[in-house]
């Protein structure tokens, strides 16, 4: 073999082994990188499932409150309609209704 000849083998040789180099630190920089953005989008994924977590529970509360809401409307119109209904403050209603001064004193 030739020194030319053993030149380029040895050129050959030392490309190939820079190739490689440089594909496995390509590929190992794409492996780091994708770990990250799947750490950092299981994080983010996480964070979002934590705030459905209280969003929904806000939202719960809201109805329940909202409920309790309702049903002391429906007693107050209920115990309205009692008071209303009664004989003795039936007629006083309707006084009090038709006159030309108020409930205070004003019209």
């Amino acid at each position: 073999m030739s020194t030319r000849q053993a030149y380029d083998v040895w050129r050959s040789a030392m490309l190939a082994g820079f190739l490689l180099l440089l594909s496995s630190s390509a590929s190992s920089a794409q492996e780091t990188a994708s770990a990250a953005e799947t750490t950092s989008l299981s994080d983010s994924v996480r964070e979002l499932r934590q705030q459905i977590r209280e969003l929904q529970s806000a939202v719960s509360e809201i109805r329940s409150e909202s409920q309790h809401y309702r049903a002391e409307t429906a007693e107050l119109r209920r115990q309205l309609d009692a008071v209303r209904t009664t004989p003795s403050t039936r007629s006083l209603w309707g006084v009090v209704k038709h006159s030309s001064v108020g409930i205070f004193g004003w019209q």
